[in-house]
């Protein structure tokens, strides 16, 4: 059933408190575009934000999956949740006594970022033994809907309360939010491979058997290439969101709160729908139809204007969204040894924040060079182009079956 991993009583505390940390991390992620665009006008240093919230994952995430399979998982998990609650504190503060500017707000961005990309192999593979194998799969969809739960629920947050309460309340608020986390894996979570001594060879012969195990299982390098086109491509529209927002159209801080917050429902819902999916379609076809629709919603971006087709498009990206990146978290999970998932997870992150970085950045350029509309059209189309290349190359028989069903009924 879609809910069978909270039967584990451990795996749904872990949950519970997942859900309130990435509640106060998109809240500072929305108070971060949102503070600085009262900071500065440039395009570039608004989807700059993006970049220096992915650039640590593209630097760290590798050694760090490298690390988590060496050491506790549990203990790199608590460490790196000290250290960015330390960090989420201190933007607090320097905020409160008006000391932020632009380029000190990407600085340490980029830095509270670092204990992402150690948290995330480490906690992303430790998820996977705590339920039965058979919902592993599942477990990483409701990891997933916890994630975009919380997307409904801080943009919300920091949109609504950015002006009331100001930037620094909002930054302190995730700080608070990390600490849950760290109780609960200190009190529920067992040590999963303690004992091993880390040291350099160790770490050398881990990235040996990283890159071994790529050229032994082919069909990886096409999950990471295929999720890196999806991620530059895609990131496009959030990195540049607060730009169309708040600048370009002069909407407020609550318009940009909701339109995430729809992205949020959106990939909720995948969460529901993705269970039923996966009993037609395969992954491959799945993570097809996640590029079509990301590439339909930047068009449409261009088309229209008007703010209430702007929800319904967030929610489908939304959607989109979560539905790419369920799958390949699920194949990566279930479907690779365990003593190795966490280096494999480490290098899908790569990719994932590469791309993310990459398209945040090309993104705010484009913009200045072509303008607007013009930058999100080249973008939406060559989408499109890719993604409608997906379809003729693989068997797409499932897909069209699920069609033909659909018009019968």
């Amino acid at each position: 059933m879609f809910y069978s991993p909270l039967k584990s009583s451990v795996y749904r505390a872990v949950w519970i408190v997942t859900l309130f940390s990435n509640i106060g991390t998109w809240a500072h992620t929305v108070t971060s575009s949102l503070l600085m665009t009262k900071l500065t006008t440039s395009s570039t240093l608004i989807a700059l934000v993006q970049t220096a919230s992915m650039l640590p994952i593209f630097l760290f995430a590798i050694p760090a999956g490298v690390i988590a399979d060496l050491i506790s998982r549990k203990t790199l998990v608590i460490y790196a949740q000290i250290a960015m609650s330390v960090l989420a504190f201190s933007m607090a503060l320097v905020t409160y006594l008006g000391g932020m500017n632009d380029i000190l707000l990407l600085t340490m961005t980029f830095l509270l970022n670092i204990g992402l990309a150690f948290n995330q192999p480490a906690w992303q593979a430790l998820s996977s033994t705590l339920v039965p194998a058979q919902d592993i799969k599942q477990a990483a969809a409701l990891n997933n809907l916890s994630f975009n739960l919380s997307r409904c629920i801080g943009p919300a947050i920091a949109g609504y309360y950015f002006s009331e309460l100001g930037p620094a309340c909002l930054f302190a608020l995730n700080g608070i939010s990390f600490l849950g986390v760290i109780a609960v894996f200190n009190y529920k979570v067992e040590n999963d491979n303690v004992n091993k001594n880390l040291r350099f060879t160790a770490i050398k012969t881990g990235f040996k058997e990283s890159t071994d195990f790529l050229y032994d299982y082919p069909a990886l390098k096409f999950i990471f290439i295929k999720s890196f086109l999806y991620f530059v491509l895609a990131s496009c529209l959030w990195a540049t969101l607060p730009y169309i927002i708040i600048v370009y159209h002069h909407m407020t801080d609550k318009d940009l709160g909701i339109l995430t917050s729809a992205a949020g429902i959106g990939a909720v819902l995948n969460a529901y729908c993705i269970y039923y999916f996966r009993k037609h379609l395969s992954d491959s076809q799945l993570t097809t139809i996640s590029m079509i629709l990301a590439g339909l919603v930047m068009l449409l971006f261009v088309t229209f204007k008007a703010f209430y087709l702007y929800f319904a498009l967030m929610l489908v990206f939304g959607l989109s969204w979560s539905l790419s990146v369920s799958v390949f978290n699920g194949v990566l999970q279930s479907e690779f040894p365990r003593h190795i998932r966490s280096r494999l997870i480490g290098i899908y992150c790569v990719f994932f924040a590469a791309g993310q970085a990459l398209g945040s950045y090309l993104s705010g350029q484009a913009i200045q060079w072509l303008g607007l509309d013009n930058a999100l059209l080249n973008i939406s189309l060559l989408t499109l182009f890719i993604g409608f290349c997906y379809l003729l190359l693989s068997n797409e028989r499932g897909l069209l079956s699920l069609i033909y069903q659909v018009r019968n009924r």
